[in-house]
């Protein structure tokens, strides 16, 4: 298996299944089920220093803004935002080579048996990068930045995505929001619009029940098809981390 483009630190590194796994509890069975009645399975948990390890290699690495050419340490981003100044909502590592437990997710077999069960064929391509998503001034919040208003991605032919905490998240700092079973349930006037146009009508369209808010502990992990309707949850409180694998 390649890298995806976007890591292009990695790109001469190929990821192949190991033979071990952090998820000795996990059914793939069940998590698969999951993943095709609702469009995600919440069955993950990272054990909690391997969570702490790839967050402290977050802290240490360089990241990307969204959107733009600026770069810099979470803690640059977090220093300038302190300071009163522009600052992005959004900055991605996509040098994860240096970071061993996030290659040991990768080539986990279970997060291996996972991906083929339910895309239906063996993954040629992962994509992975650590997200910093930063908490905002209040006069930053009107500033739109898609993330944080429903949409659906269309990457390709089939893809599936796993998500991991880095520290505990909930509804006030950038928990994940998905609009269960609507990863195979659209009506035909969201299929005739964009993704992200279509998020706009999914107060219409959807029952206020099928909406799940993603919240957990450090290491609480998912696996969704990011052809449901989700979004994040801006940060109010504190910046969110986590740590994104994609599988194509």
């Amino acid at each position: 298996m390649r890298f995806h483009p976007t890591n292009v630190e990695s790109k001469d590194l190929t990821i192949s299944a190991s033979s071990e796994t952090y998820f000795k509890e996990l059914s793939v069975d069940d998590c698969v089920r999951d993943l095709r009645l609702h469009g995600i399975s919440q069955a993950f948990c990272l054990p909690e220093p391997v969570a702490d390890n790839i967050l402290s290699y977050a802290q240490h690495a360089r990241f990307h803004a969204e959107g733009g050419c600026e770069s810099g340490l979470i803690a640059d981003f977090q220093q300038r935002r302190d300071s009163g100044l522009l600052t992005p909502a959004r900055a991605i590592c996509t040098d994860i080579a240096g970071s061993s437990e996030s290659i040991s997710i990768l080539r986990d077999c279970s997060i291996h048996q996972v991906a083929t069960r339910y895309l239906g064929y063996q993954p040629q391509i992962c994509e992975a990068y650590i997200e910093a998503l930063f908490r905002m001034a209040p006069a930053a919040h009107e500033a739109g930045y898609l993330p944080y208003d429903y949409h659906y991605d269309i990457p390709g032919f089939g893809f599936i995505a796993f998500f991991f905490y880095l520290h505990a998240v909930d509804e006030q700092n950038g928990a994940h929001v998905i609009i269960r079973q609507s990863h195979n349930n659209k009506r035909l006037g969201l299929l005739l619009r964009s993704g992200q146009s279509a998020g706009k009508l999914v107060p219409r369209y959807y029952d206020r029940d099928l909406e799940l808010t993603v919240t957990g502990p450090k290491g609480h992990g998912f696996a969704e098809d990011l052809y449901s309707f989700h979004k994040v949850r801006r940060p109010i409180r504190e910046d969110r981390i986590s740590l994104q694998i994609r599988y194509y």
